[in-house]
């Protein structure tokens, strides 16, 4: 954390007249339909230092080439070992081999585990459905409490608006296109009626970030709920929408919704074609498979990508192996897995490849070794599970959603747009709480809005 942060949460502690308020969504500078916003808000933000962002845009630049390297190193053309160790569709790897994972078009959340000063990603979350982006309606709130607490911090704090930088990133993606008529244009997916005030008030917060991020931006903002109205021109791989022509797709699907798997194809190959910008086609997609972090770890892929791919993966990713192998290297000896996940149960974390909301993890240290062991024996003959190395957060002192002090563990989530850092949130749990080990807002998290420390100017002197 800065020292801004350090001093803002010594003043909560030391002065009874300086105290964070709790947070009071139901007003105008929110906008409407995130007045509702079902997750606690901490009190006090979060600041991180000079050094933190430095730190994240390195991890943003540098971990999905990695994943990308070691992806095609391990699996080569087998698609049949593919399909099974990732459980994905066959095709996808030659897709991948044909066509680089474009990184301008991205759009990641990495969820980091801080202990002290090591930095650990235990996931990635990949295409346009990542939380977070709703901490932007309440920026203003916090800015105008910073005010009140300015003479008791030595410093200035700046925010990176999540949305806005994901918009910035998308506008990018499409000035890089092939897009010989293109104006820019955005279609976003979203669910019901789109004349009911809670879903205007939603278009109306995505066009206004649209317009911050690039005032001098000519591309418009486009809404639907009917995936029947889009239509793909087989000859010039252009999409279209009634008749308006889009050059970018926005699918923030809720779960259980998803494309027609003929018209996810054909936006596939209008994407191949540098005539779509579509952060959730497959291939970008596959970045969200947890199982990516086992195959680092595979010798074949391991050897492969060299010592400066290796000192990145020993640094920032948790040593992870796909449940389903029956021998795996740990510590530069081939063992038994089965052997690992009994004698080293309190070090280690059983979860699902492809789940989310904080559901299909089991924390070997929360449970008893009989539980432990029935899980095992629940899922190891499953493909689709991995172990990793247990990552245990620092404890960190900070607001609650009332304003009081306690000491939390925390989850960050850092955003990655188009190679690019595009700023933070973070999920935090009471210790005394955090019974089961698992940080998440689903699982009754508190959630904190992060600032960053504004740079000091230096002074050249004549």
């Amino acid at each position: 954390m800065s020292n801004i942060y350090k001093e803002l949460i010594a003043s909560q502690l030391e002065t009874t007249s300086i105290k964070w308020p709790q947070l009071d969504l139901q007003v105008p500078e929110v906008d409407f339909f995130l007045q509702s916003y079902s997750y606690p808000m901490a009190a006090c933000p979060l600041v991180i230092s000079g050094q933190n962002v430095h730190e994240f845009t390195q991890l943003a630049k540098g971990l999905v080439p990695i994943m990308c390297q070691s992806i095609k190193s391990f699996f080569g053309h087998d698609e049949a070992l593919f399909a099974q160790y990732l459980e994905e569709p066959e095709w996808l790897l030659s897709m991948l081999h044909r066509n680089a994972i474009p990184e301008f078009e991205r759009l990641c959340r990495y969820d980091v585990v801080v202990n002290q000063h090591e930095v650990k990603v235990i996931e990635v979350n990949s295409g346009c459905s990542l939380g977070g982006w709703q901490h932007d309606s309440f920026a203003s709130l916090y800015e105008s409490s910073f005010q009140d607490v300015a003479p008791h911090v030595s410093g200035q704090v700046v925010r990176k608006p999540v949305f806005e930088q994901q918009m910035l990133a998308m506008q990018k993606a499409i000035s890089r296109k092939t897009l010989s008529s293109g104006k820019g244009d955005i279609l976003f997916y979203i669910m019901g009626d789109l004349d009911s005030q809670e879903t205007r008030s939603a278009m109306d917060f995505i066009k206004t970030c649209h317009k911050k991020a690039n005032p001098q931006t000519a591309g418009r903002v486009l809404f639907f709920n009917d995936f029947s109205r889009l239509r793909v021109d087989q000859n010039t791989k252009q999409v279209f929408y009634d008749n308006h022509r889009i050059d970018a797709l926005h699918l923030a699907l809720p779960e259980g919704v998803t494309v027609p798997s003929h018209l996810m194809m054909q936006l596939c190959t209008c994407a191949m074609e540098g005539k779509l910008v579509l952060p959730d086609n497959p291939v970008l997609s596959l970045l969200g498979n947890k199982m990516l972090f086992a195959v680092l770890y595979e010798p074949k892929a391991w050897e492969a990508l060299g010592k400066e791919f290796q000192a990145f993966i020993t640094q920032y990713i948790p040593w992870t192996a796909r449940l389903a192998s029956p021998t795996v290297i740990r510590h530069t000896e081939v063992q038994p897995l089965e052997q690992i996940l009994l004698a080293e149960k309190d070090n280690l974390v059983i979860k699902k490849a492809k789940s989310f909301m904080g559901r299909d993890v089991f924390i070997g240290r929360q449970m008893s070794q009989s539980d432990w062991q029935l899980q095992i024996d629940r899922v190891k003959n499953h493909e689709g599970w991995l172990v990793q190395e247990y990552c245990e957060p620092s404890v960190t002192s900070a607001t609650d959603q009332y304003g009081t002090v306690k000491p939390f563990q925390m989850i960050w989530g850092v955003f990655d747009f188009g190679n690019a850092y595009g700023g933070a949130f973070v999920r935090g749990k009471e210790v005394s709480a955090n019974t089961d080990g698992v940080i998440n807002s689903a699982c009754g998290a508190v959630e904190f809005i992060v600032f960053d420390e504004k740079p000091k100017r230096k002074l050249i002197k004549i």
